[in-house]
């Protein structure tokens, strides 16, 4: 499979799930972009939390430090 057909089966996937579990968007992209550059210029790395889309187990998570 291409990189690209990769890519739109994903987004069909994620797409798919958004529906799904009744998502809405919190912020947009200004609002990640300004939500990133703040905290790479923390003097410190915050513990931080990460959940995908598609991930199937609902207990999986990422704890960063």
């Amino acid at each position: 499979m291409t990189t690209h057909k990769h890519i739109q089966k994903l987004k069909q996937q994620v797409i798919e799930i958004v529906i799904a579990k009744q998502f809405i968007p919190m912020m947009n992209n200004h609002k990640w972009i300004k939500l990133q550059h703040t905290v790479s210029s923390l003097t410190f790395e915050p513990p931080y939390i990460l959940r995908c889309i598609t991930d199937k187990d609902k207990t999986c998570y990422t704890l960063h430090k």
